[in-house]
């Protein structure tokens, strides 16, 4: 990809990396840059759903399933803002979010630290029984 955008001299534009993917490959080949296209609109969509369904069941891990389906459509309505959204917003909406995400998940990790060491050890423990045979 960034061989292309370099050789086909589209990185002189001033616009985002998928139009500009998007348009060197489509000054080497028309179908090429059609075929980005659609396969960009297809990642961005099922990233997405992907998203959604992944907060949905990390909330329903920590709260009734009832109560985690308000996710849905909490998230629904920041999908339809994102969509008509400027974009750096959005981008900085996300970064907001999945860092808190990060901060959550680091303090999970710590707190169960002394398990994992300890569900590891067994496990390499075990191996070393297996090889030792």
């Amino acid at each position: 990809t960034g061989l292309s955008v370099l050789t086909s001299g589209a990185y002189t534009q001033e616009s985002n990396a998928a139009i500009l993917v998007t348009e060197a490959f489509a000054r080497t080949t028309p179908l090429l840059g059609i075929a980005v296209g659609i396969a960009t609109i297809l990642f961005a969509y099922t990233t997405v759903i992907g998203f959604g369904y992944i907060g949905e069941s990390q909330l329903s891990t920590v709260m009734s399933a009832s109560k985690a389906k308000i996710y849905r459509f909490v998230y629904l309505i920041a999908a339809f803002a994102g969509g008509v959204g400027a974009l750096q917003q959005i981008w900085d909406v996300t970064d907001f979010f999945l860092a808190i995400v990060m901060v959550i998940n680091l303090i999970v990790m710590l707190l169960l630290s002394k398990e994992r060491f300890k569900i590891s050890n067994d496990y390499w423990d075990g191996i070393d029984r297996l090889n030792n045979k």
